[in-house]
C-alpha cells in the first residue's frame, strides 16, 4: 500500500535495476493520483491495472477510511502487507489506522521509509511572500494538504492572522487549521477541480 505520490516515486528510483512487480501482489492506494503515479511508476516493471485497488475518482474522499471498505472483504490472515510512506530520521511516520485493521485482521503488517518528511527551506522571495500574505490575510488563501504543513508553517511564521484563510484538501487538515486559527477554514477534496471551485468560491464571498 502506498500512501501517496511521492511515495511510489521515490520507492520507484530506489527500487534494484531488473526487479519485478510480483505477478499476484496487489497495490492498494488511498486516491486516483496515487494510483496512477504508481501505474507510471511501476508499469514497467510488471504493475498492471488490474492489481491496483484504490477509491474511484467520485469518491467523497480519498483516505484510509475509504480505501478499507475494498479491502476488508479480503481474506488477510498471515497475509504479508507492507506499507510504502514517507517519514522522519527513518522512522515512519503519519497515521496508523490503516495498518491497525489489517492487523486485526490477521495480516502481518510492515512499513518501508521511502522518502523523509522535513520542513521547508524557504529562499527570500518565498519568505517575502508568505509575510505578505500574513500581512494582507483577506488577499491570500492558504492551500494545505497535511496536518504537517499546518505544523510548519506555524514554525516557519507563527500563529496565522485571524483572517487567514485555508484550503485543506482533508477534513482532519481543516480540523487543525482551524486550532491552529485560521480564520476561513474551506474544506475541499484533493482533486485540481474540486480545489479550483473552492478558490473561485472565496473570490466571490
Amino acid at each position: 500500500m502506498f500512501v501517496s505520490p511521492n511515495a511510489v516515486q521515490w520507492f520507484a528510483r530506489q527500487a534494484p535495476a531488473g526487479c519485478h512487480w510480483p505477478e499476484h501482489t496487489l497495490l492498494a492506494a488511498p486516491g486516483p493520483g496515487t494510483a496512477q503515479a504508481a501505474l507510471e511508476a511501476l508499469q514497467p516493471q510488471g504493475l498492471l491495472a488490474q492489481h491496483i485497488i484504490s477509491p474511484s475518482a467520485d469518491s467523497e474522499q480519498f483516505d484510509s477510511e475509504h480505501l478499507w471498505p475494498l479491502l476488508q472483504g479480503m481474506s488477510w490472515a498471515e497475509q504479508s502487507v507492507v506499507v510504502v510512506g514517507g517519514g522522519e530520521d527513518g522512522q515512519p511516520k503519519g497515521r496508523q489506522w490503516l495498518s491497525k485493521q489489517w492487523a486485526q485482521a490477521g495480516a502481518r503488517v510492515h512499513t518501508v521509509v521511502a522518502y523523509e518528511r522535513r520542513a521547508p527551506r524557504w529562499e527570500a522571495a518565498h519568505m517575502a511572500l508568505a509575510q505578505e500574505a500574513y500581512a494582507l490575510p483577506a488577499a491570500h488563501a492558504w492551500l494545505l494538504s497535511s496536518s504537517q504543513a499546518v505544523a510548519h508553517l506555524i514554525d516557519l511564521m507563527g500563529k496565522p492572522p485571524s483572517g487567514a484563510v485555508a484550503l485543506c484538501t482533508h477534513p482532519k487538515v481543516a480540523a487543525t487549521a482551524q486550532e491552529a486559527g485560521f480564520g476561513k477554514v474551506v474544506d475541499t477534496r484533493p482533486q485540481a477541480a474540486d480545489v479550483a471551485q473552492a478558490s473561485q468560491s472565496l473570490s466571490r464571498t
